[in-house]
Formats: C-alpha cells, structure tokens, sequence
C-alpha cells in the first residue's frame, strides 16, 4: 500500500514545494530545500492521517502482538479464536494462520505448513499431514472457508486429502466470526450436525 502510494506522495511534495516557492522568494530557498521540506511536510501529513485512523483502532492485547491494532470487533474475534486453540491439546489450521498459532502457544502439528496447503503440498505431503492429525488426541482443526475459497486456483475441486479428512472425518463445533472450529466425531465438543455449527 505505502509503493502505491509513494507517487501520490512525490507529487504532493512537488506541489509543496511549488506553494513554499509562492510564499518565500526563489533565492531564499533553493530547489532543493524546497523539496525537502515539501517532503517533511507531507510525511508529517500522512503520520497525522495515520494516528487520526488508528484512534478509532484498540491494541489487539495479545502475546507478540503489542502493536498491532485493529478495529474493536475484529479484536474480540481474534482474541475469542486465540481462547479456543489454547485450550486445544493439538492444532491445526486450514488454510495455515500462523499468528494464530503463535499468539494461542499452540503450534501446529506438523512442519508441514504454508499458507495453502492444497496448493502446495503435494498429495503424499498431505496424506502425511492426515496421518499425524488423524493420530492426535484433542484435535482441533481452526478452518478458515473464506480464505481458502481466496486462495483456491482449483484444487479444491480435485478433492485434495487435506480437504477430505476435513469433510469425512471431523465435525464443526463452533463458529468465531469467520473461522470454524472442527474437532473428531468423539471428541468433547462435538456437535450432533455440521448445521449446528452454522449461524
């Protein structure tokens, strides 16, 4: 966002520059000058807009995540989310929420993690990946739906091993905002329905 906006920038200094030209004679300040305060001018700016914005934002207020701020609502989901993986013995997300993972001391099962497991794990990858998650105890499996339909090129569709032990295997035991939490059929909190688990 900051090099899409670098431009817009230049050009605000640029016309800074020409209005501190207008105010004060051309031989009191060079060029060069007037473009470095043009420059301090409209960073200065852009650091006002910045703490204006994050005024309306509040600390996330979790481990290692000091100065990260986000709107209210989206903070009560993250910490709400973070509450329900620390309680788990074992986790895993789908597709992979890393800071979820650190913020909750829960890592993931296994090293076989990135971003979209579908995509870039290959089949045997995944199967291992079942495997170590079929085996432990107290699973929780933390399912992203939007994000993995955003990361899907396809593979989905190909019913990938990950994607079928999620469908075949596990249960959905409760939703936190846009994330749902599945677990075994025999695990503690397991819900009769996958419609259970639904809004």
């Amino acid at each position: 966002m900051f090099i899409a906006a670098a431009p817009l920038g230049v050009i605000a200094a640029l016309f800074v520059s020409d209005i501190i030209m207008l105010i004060a004679p051309p031989q009191r300040v060079r060029a060069e000058e007037r473009l470095r305060i043009g420059l301090f001018i409209v960073v200065l700016s852009a650091v006002a807009v910045k703490l204006i914005v994050l005024q309306d934002h509040k600390p996330l207020d979790l481990p290692g995540a000091r100065f990260i701020r986000v709107e209210e609502g989206q903070g009560a989901t993250l910490r709400a989310v973070v509450a329900r993986l620390s309680r788990c013995r074992n986790a895993y997300s789908l597709p992979s929420l890393m800071s979820l993972h650190i913020w909750a001391a829960n890592p993931p099962l296994t090293g076989l993690n990135i971003n979209h497991p579908l995509a870039f794990l290959t089949d045997s990858q995944q199967e291992q990946v079942v495997s170590a998650l079929d085996a432990a105890p107290g699973l929780c499996l933390l399912h992203d739906p939007a994000l993995m339909e955003f990361f899907d090129r396809g593979q989905m569709a190909q019913r990938p091993p990950l994607l079928r032990f999620l469908e075949e295997r596990l249960v959905p035991v409760e939703r936190i905002g846009p994330y749902v939490v599945y677990e075994k059929p025999d695990g503690p909190e397991a819900l009769p329905s996958p419609s259970a688990a639904t809004p």
